[in-house]
C-alpha cells in the first residue's frame, strides 16, 4: 500500500462566452426547423428524424460544456474538453499571452490564453480566473499585466 500523499490538484473551470450558449440551443432548433419544414408533411419518421438530428447536435456542445477544465497536478498541465485530453509538463511552458484566436481549441471563450510549450507547440485555453491560472502555471506577469490594462 502506497503512503504517499498525492498531489492536490487545482481546478479551472472554462470561461463560457455567451454565444456558445446560443449555438448550443440555435444549432439544433435550427436543424430541427429545417428538417421539419423541408421534410414535407410532418410524420412521425420526419418527426422522429429532426428529434434525432437535434439530441444529436446538442449533444457535443453540452458534453464540452460539462467536460471543459483545466487541471494542474504533480508540475503538469491537464487539459480537459469534451474528447479531448491533453499533458502539458508546466517546465515545457516557454511563454503565455493573451489571444482572441478564432482557431479550435479546448475553450469555451474567444477571451483566451495562448500557452507555448516544448518545440514549438501551441493551445489555447479560456479559464475563468485568468491570473490565477497564470500564477499557477509560473506565467503571471503576463496575466497580471493585462488585467490592470483592461
Amino acid at each position: 500500500m502506497n503512503d504517499v500523499p498525492s498531489a492536490p490538484t487545482t481546478v479551472f473551470e472554462s470561461a463560457v462566452a455567451p454565444w456558445f450558449y446560443l449555438l448550443t440551443i440555435g444549432v439544433p432548433m435550427g436543424m430541427l426547423a429545417l428538417i421539419l419544414t423541408t421534410a414535407g408533411p410532418a410524420t412521425p419518421l420526419a418527426w422522429g428524424v429532426a428529434l434525432v438530428a437535434a439530441v444529436s447536435a446538442l449533444a457535443v456542445p453540452v458534453w464540452l460544456l460539462c467536460s471543459t477544465r483545466y487541471e494542474l497536478k504533480a508540475g503538469a498541465l491537464l487539459i480537459r474538453s469534451g474528447p479531448v485530453r491533453q499533458t502539458i509538463a508546466l517546465s515545457d511552458i516557454h511563454a503565455v499571452k493573451p489571444s482572441h484566436s478564432l482557431l479550435a481549441a479546448p475553450a469555451l471563450s474567444l477571451n483566451r490564453l495562448e500557452i507555448r510549450y516544448g518545440r514549438g507547440q501551441m493551445t489555447l485555453v479560456s479559464p475563468k480566473d485568468r491570473v490565477g491560472f497564470c500564477r499557477a502555471i509560473g506565467h503571471a506577469l503576463v496575466c497580471e499585466e493585462q488585467a490592470e490594462g483592461s
